[in-house]
């Protein structure tokens, strides 16, 4: 019986005092606690994507950067390529040439200078700067 009156005198002054107003703060608090907590994480969640794709965006342009830059290195490196290939076959008929005059030098005969007109516009265009 002891038992039983602690019981509903605790009970009277729960509900009788400021008890019942704390239990339903305590409540609502509860209630309204996982609500909040998902509106600071939804908002924690969108400062991220923001610097994402903020992130995303100045990566995206300083590619378009680098691909511009790529491909102007690309263009003068096959300009590079051809001009040396060019100058490759100039050389390997220049020493030709030279082959020919050593030749003709060591049978003493006068030697002929076949040159093809590049070759030509070469010799005579690299006399100005010699």
């Amino acid at each position: 019986m002891a038992v039983l009156e602690t019981t509903v005198a605790g009970v009277a002054t729960f509900l009788g005092g400021s008890g019942a107003a704390g239990f339903f703060t305590w409540l609502r608090a509860r209630k309204r606690l996982p609500a909040e907590t998902m509106r600071l994480e939804v908002s924690a969640a969108k400062q991220v994507n923001d610097i994402a794709l903020a992130t995303l965006s100045r990566v995206a342009d300083e590619l378009r950067v680098v691909t511009l830059r790529l491909d102007a290195v690309e263009v003068a490196q096959e300009a590079s390529i051809q001009e040396l290939d060019r100058v490759t076959g100039l050389f390997r008929e220049a020493l030709g040439v030279l082959r020919n005059v050593i030749e003709a030098a060591q049978h003493g005969r006068l030697p002929e200078l076949n040159l093809s007109r590049e070759l030509m516009d070469e010799v005579e265009h690299s006399r100005g700067t010699l």
